[in-house]
């Protein structure tokens, strides 16, 4: 009993204002009826044929709409007041808020401003949006990923061979992956392009796009620079070496698999790299090249963690693999450069000479009894 009265108390110590205007909300309501009564009775006339002329009439109609309006606002002071019912109205307003409905009824700029103030609240940061921060290279540069296309399970496998009598590498690329759709449908295109400095030469570029329908046939599209042969659908890069193939005609094809294989010519100075043009969900794969060669990478937007030990790299017909793994999302132009110099073969060393035998020690004199 003396808990309930203590609530009882400190809800009228917590709220004792809004009582006290609800209260005179209350008599004000009273006293205009009160008034309303009486110039009633002082403009009837006795004679129910007869209406009262426009003046008093409307004067009458005011009074009476006004003091049902003071009555209704304190009941609903003294409801909205209440623990429970103030609880359901916050709750109400807030589910109105942040649903979904409410949000894209909202403007662009209101969306931008909503968005702006509800990460000032979770940061506690009193200006987000202040010059120099990075919100705008945020917004710029990072938040136009959510919701857009992304490739998934990308997967990689990279051969470098020596070439004979040339001073260049035949890499072999091959990269597989699924298109995942955004808002807008899944990427605009395939790209395997470099700058005309970066490589010598492309010999073979193959790209195969098959649907997620089970027994789906995949489209090909193939360069051969043997037979000078190009797909209609390839366009050339043309900066560069490399070809774009739009994906125009496939639509919001979710799921769509890809799989790139080209194969080029690279001088054996040049660092190689390798990069994703999209948004990316994980990614893993391995670089085999010659055993008399080492292998040095520099990884951007990568943890350290993806790189395998080089002093334990497996071996299969002379060609080191070296397996790389990233569980996480990857934005554009994340990824990772490498060169290869050839391995250092240790001369073998004379064994060392044997340390010089100790000097033998003389025989203890023996004396005669």
């Amino acid at each position: 009993m003396a808990k309930k009265d203590q609530r009882v108390r400190h809800f009228f110590e917590e709220h004792w204002k809004v009582l006290l205007t609800l209260l005179g909300l209350i008599a004000l309501g009273v006293g205009v009826t009160l008034g309303t009564v009486a110039l009633d009775r002082y403009f009837d006339t006795g004679t129910a044929s007869r209406g009262l002329d426009w003046g008093p009439a409307l004067l009458l109609k005011v009074a009476d709409h006004v003091g049902l309006g003071l009555f209704s606002v304190a009941i609903l002071g003294i409801i909205i007041e209440l623990p429970h019912m103030k609880e359901y109205f916050r709750k109400l307003i807030e589910n109105t808020i942040i649903s979904k409905a409410f949000i894209k009824q909202l403007n662009k700029s209101e969306q931008e401003r909503l968005q702006e103030r509800t990460l000032e609240a979770f940061f506690g940061v009193e200006e987000l949006n202040q010059e120099g921060g990075f919100y705008k290279f945020y917004v710029n540069k990072i938040r136009s990923h959510i919701g857009g296309p992304f490739r998934k399970s990308t997967n990689f496998e990279t051969v470098v061979e020596l070439v004979p009598n040339r001073d260049s590498y035949k890499i072999t690329d091959t990269i597989a992956y699924s298109c995942k759709k955004g808002a807008e449908g899944i990427q605009p295109k395939v790209v395997w392009t470099t700058e005309w400095d970066e490589i010598e030469d492309i010999l073979q570029l193959d790209i195969t796009a098959t649907r997620p329908e089970q027994g789906a046939i995949a489209d090909w599209y193939s360069f051969n620079k043997a037979t000078n042969q190009c797909h209609r659908s390839l366009k050339p890069y043309p900066r560069g070496h490399g070809f774009t193939l739009p994906l125009d005609h496939y639509g919001s094809c979710d799921g769509l698999v890809i799989q790139v294989r080209v194969t080029y010519l690279v001088s054996r100075e040049r660092p190689l790299s390798w990069s994703m043009p999209c948004l990316s969900d994980g990614f893993s794969g391995e670089i085999q090249f010659p055993s008399n060669l080492e292998i040095f990478v520099d990884l951007f937007g990568l943890s350290e963690d993806a790189l395998p030990d080089k002093a334990n790299l497996p071996q299969e017909n002379g060609f080191w693999k070296y397996k790389i793994a990233h569980s996480d999302w990857l934005l554009p132009d994340d990824g990772f450069s490498f060169y290869f110099r050839p391995k250092k073969v240790s001369a073998a060393l004379p064994a060392p000479a044997p340390p010089p035998a100790a000097p033998a020690r003389p025989a203890p004199a023996q004396s005669n009894q």
